[in-house]
């Protein structure tokens, strides 16, 4: 039984059913050469894409969808480490929907076994007078090594001002890595670019009658090595920030969100500071 705070889109669940049975039809053999390669690691992501739509809402001006899709094979007897995993969720990141599974090798084939119980409650701060956030815990069932975790969740960013960030950098073994957003042609964005340049991943533009498809990919990263006094990762990862520029009204009217910005070099807001 699939963990749901309201009904999911269509869209949405022909990709989960595609994913999982793309996920079902591999084999352990198809992963093999992943031990070797990552022997000195616990696990190796092999994907991690965030899919985004933007739409026009007659009630709300604009409605931002996002959707997380992770997939983590598990290298190293240290596979109960993984087992406790949770997503969270506030008032303007707030959690619609979450599946989770697990693919534990049994012979020479995969047997899914699906997460059925989550539990939700609210986080409180001493130091914070009102804290709205609450975090939905769970637990994968019968990981071992050469276990695949699968990980989807949808949540609505509630406030136009909130960009949409995707870093392409890793300091752990990732195979892959993208950024889809779909958004109405009657909604202006705008995409800026730090520490790269729009070459350096795949991108793609699909332009429609009604909308417009982007899409950031990148494979096969280098590791990248932290240190413990090291500064935020957005100083010299490369990422990408996509926030609304305007939207038209259901008046006709233009409504600007995030027209303009100035970009300074800080972790805060996606290093650019918009008004």
């Amino acid at each position: 039984m699939k963990y749901k705070l309201k009904m999911i889109k269509i869209p949405f669940l022909i990709l989960l059913i595609f994913a999982t049975f793309t996920s079902l039809a591999q084999k352990p053999e198809d992963y093999k050469h992943l031990l070797d390669k990552y022997k000195d690691k616990d696990y190796v992501v092999l994907d991690d894409k965030t899919t985004v739509e933007i739409t026009s809402n007659k009630d709300k001006g604009v409605e931002i969808i996002k959707k997380e899709n992770i997939r983590i094979y598990l290298t190293s007897d240290d596979a109960a480490l993984f087992k406790k995993d949770r997503v969270r969720s506030s008032y303007f990141e707030k959690t619609l929907d979450i599946e989770a599974f697990a693919l534990n090798k049994k012979g020479s084939r995969y047997k899914k076994s699906k997460v059925k119980d989550f539990e939700t409650k609210e986080t409180i701060s001493n130091n914070v007078f009102y804290d709205d956030i609450s975090v939905t815990n769970f637990e994968y069932e019968g990981l071992k090594k050469e276990s695949i975790i699968n990980l989807s969740y949808e949540v609505e960013l509630t406030d136009p001002h909130l960009a949409i960030s995707q870093i392409f950098g890793s300091n752990y073994p990732l195979l892959n890595k993208s950024l889809t957003v779909k958004v109405d042609n009657s909604i202006d964005i705008a995409i800026s670019y730090f520490n790269m340049e729009q070459d350096d991943v795949l991108f793609t533009k699909e332009e429609g009658r009604n909308s417009t498809v982007y899409s950031w990919i990148q494979k096969d990263y280098d590791l990248i090595k932290l240190e413990p006094s090291s500064l935020s990762v957005r100083y010299f990862l490369p990422h990408v920030v996509v926030r609304i520029r305007s939207y038209i009204d259901s008046d006709g009217n233009a409504v600007n969100v995030l027209r303009d910005c100035l970009l300074y070099t800080s972790d805060a807001a996606d290093d650019m500071q918009c008004v």
